[in-house]
């Protein structure tokens, strides 16, 4: 016999989810022959439920600087070599918007002789992470190659997070724009300085943040991985060789 069915087709209005993930994570870092690594990490953060950042830096690293959506900030210590770093919050009942996190911190290496493996750990988030980037710049007198691992050597296709590709804002007035940036600021500040008194007076880490210019030197390679897990610390091996001219 004959069959039908009825369907009755309702569209919904779509409502904005809890979410806080990082939608890239790109690293510049420089690495000296004489064991130091100077590092650049930028992070792409969507945020509308958490508060902080935490972010376990390698063991022995130095926070050089901080900034969250472009306003410089003082990080709190949450434990050794971890760090914490106010978020900003979309509003409830919207899509939350991403803006950058940046962080720059110097750690120290093996130093680099005639040949060996050298291996670089990332910090550790507790965010996933979509994708990342990792652009190495080190001395002309060597050669490296990479080792299997998470990352594998690609072509740098540019950043991917709109926060990233984003112009800057032209200021509407400076005045205004000023005294919006000292609240925003001094609420982000204040986030880190509720934290320090909540946790038993912990300090505050860092001197106040300095500019960082990374210089164009010798050789460089990129490394590109997908899907970087919550607390997972990303590492990465390269077996170097010294060249003979």
């Amino acid at each position: 016999e004959p069959r039908s069915l009825t369907v009755t087709v309702v569209r919904y209005t779509p409502d904005a989810v809890l979410i806080a993930n990082v939608e890239e994570a790109r690293y510049r870092a420089l690495a000296s022959e004489d064991g130091r690594l100077l590092v650049e990490a930028r992070y792409a953060v969507r945020n509308n439920q958490r508060s902080f950042l935490k972010v376990s830096l390698p063991a022995g690293s130095t926070v050089w600087s901080a900034k969250v959506a472009g306003r410089p900030i003082r990080p709190g210590m949450a434990e050794q070599d971890a760090v914490l770093l106010p978020l900003e919050k979309g509003r409830a009942g919207e899509e939350a918007p991403t803006f950058v996190v940046e962080l720059v911190y110097l750690q120290g290496i093996d130093n680099w002789i005639d040949r060996g493996v050298a291996r670089f750990d990332l910090p550790g988030l507790d965010l996933p992470i979509s994708r990342t980037g990792f652009e190495l710049q080190y001395s002309p007198r060597f050669r490296v190659e990479l080792q299997p691992g998470a990352f594998r050597v690609a072509d740098d296709p540019g950043t991917f997070a709109d926060a990233f590709n984003r112009p800057p804002n032209a200021p509407r007035d400076a005045t205004s724009e000023r005294k919006s940036a000292d609240r925003s600021t001094a609420g982000l500040q204040a986030l880190v300085d509720r934290f320090r008194n909540e946790s038993g007076g912990r300090t505050v880490a860092g001197a106040l943040p300095v500019h960082v210019t990374f210089p164009r030197f010798g050789q460089s390679v990129f490394l590109a991985s997908e899907l970087t897990a919550e607390a997972h610390v990303p590492s990465i091996e390269l077996a170097f060789k010294r060249t003979r001219r």
